[in-house]
């Protein structure tokens, strides 16, 4: 854990309020993002009503905060990462768009040309004990980035859910990221292209100077918010 989350437990839970209302307005792979931005793109004319937005805005955050609430702050203190936790992750991510507990049965529909070819619904759960064995058995003598690289991006290349992958993925990825003392990270609208391109060629070293920079990023993050997190707690006194 990071040495002023472990200082300051009340600012650990200030910052992952903080992280999650950024992550829900941010994450262009957000539920939300596609239908505020690729529905509208793809029919023109169309509009929303603001009630029923601000109530899918509502949702988003409420399940980002659910999904960040069971793995940053479980109760059970999750050590090491298995199957149940992955796909509990993605349910409580996908709760906006009705997507039920368990891996995808079907095959999967990418909204985009890809050239990777997601796993068959049928090859999913061997698929992920592999991937979860590769990283604690086998890249663990690995960089930290490089193997947070290759678990991020295989997962998304298998597909495991009928939807919210990636943000599943960007997730458990900051997990990790915290679970060795290293900040989480959240991508942006900026970051789509590049990050497709990680993804769509399978770029592992690149992405993980592409993590080590967005980390360092958000640590620089929570050492400002951290003086704020200070002053106000001064200022309550």
């Amino acid at each position: 854990m990071i040495e002023k989350f472990e200082k300051e437990p009340l600012f650990y839970d200030y910052y992952l309020t903080d992280f999650t209302e950024r992550c829900s307005k941010t994450c262009y792979s957000s539920f939300l993002y596609f239908l505020v931005h690729e529905l509208k793109a793809n029919n023109p004319g169309f509009t929303f009503n603001q009630a029923d937005l601000d109530h899918l805005r509502r949702n988003t955050l409420e399940s980002t905060q659910n999904a960040m609430h069971y793995l940053f702050n479980s109760t059970d203190k999750i050590e090491r990462l298995y199957p149940h936790h992955i796909q509990k992750t993605a349910e409580l991510i996908n709760e906006p768009a009705g997507y039920s507990y368990g891996y995808r049965k079907t095959a999967v529909a990418i909204n985009r040309s890809v050239n990777f070819k997601p796993a068959d619904a049928v090859q999913i759960p061997s698929r992920m004990m592999s991937l979860l064995d590769n990283y604690y058995n086998v890249w663990n003598q690995n960089d930290l980035f490089e193997r947070e690289a290759a678990f991020h991006l295989s997962l998304v290349r298998i597909q495991p859910f009928e939807d919210g992958n990636k943000r599943t993925a960007q997730i458990i990825t900051g997990f990790n990221l915290l679970q060795n003392n290293c900040a989480p990270i959240l991508f942006t609208e900026e970051d789509k292209n590049k990050y497709i391109d990680f993804i769509d060629n399978n770029k592992i070293k690149e992405f993980a100077i592409f993590l080590r920079e967005k980390s360092a990023l958000e640590m620089k993050y929570i050492d400002e918010l951290y003086d704020k997190f200070t002053l106000e707690k001064v200022k309550a006194r």
